[in-house]
């Protein structure tokens, strides 16, 4: 096809944020989440893997305990933090993914199934 630009999910792009993201981390490209696939290089690009993948990741229950199966939600970054929050807070979040571990309290590491952002709705790009 002469149109194609580029095949499967991962992009090269200027991530949204954080402002400097690192290889691992959560990021947000407009309404797009992903995972960076290596730290921001020096043209401030980032390869990012916005596929259908299963990550550990830190996440919070800010919003009460989660279950495997709830929604996760991306937050960006509150100054003077730099590192974005994924938590089970759907308001001011863009959907990032299922949690496929739970978690009862606090913050811990466990596995997120992202999903690439399906667009406006319930677990669309969420702001309110």
């Amino acid at each position: 096809m002469k149109n194609l630009a580029m095949t499967g999910n991962k992009q090269n792009v200027t991530c949204t944020t954080p402002a400097a993201p690192k290889s691992g981390g959560a990021v947000r490209f407009g309404r797009l989440t992903g995972i960076a696939e290596a730290d921001q290089q020096s043209d401030g690009t980032t390869d990012v893997d916005f596929g259908d993948e299963t990550y550990t990741l830190t996440v919070s229950a800010a919003a009460g305990a989660i279950a495997a199966g709830d929604a996760i939600y991306y937050a960006d970054p509150v100054a003077p933090a730099t590192t974005p929050v994924l938590s089970n807070t759907r308001v001011g979040g863009y959907f990032f993914g299922i949690a496929i571990d739970p978690l009862t309290t606090g913050s811990a590491t466990i596995r997120v199934k992202h999903i690439m952002q399906p667009g406006t709705g319930q677990y669309g790009y969420l702001t309110s």
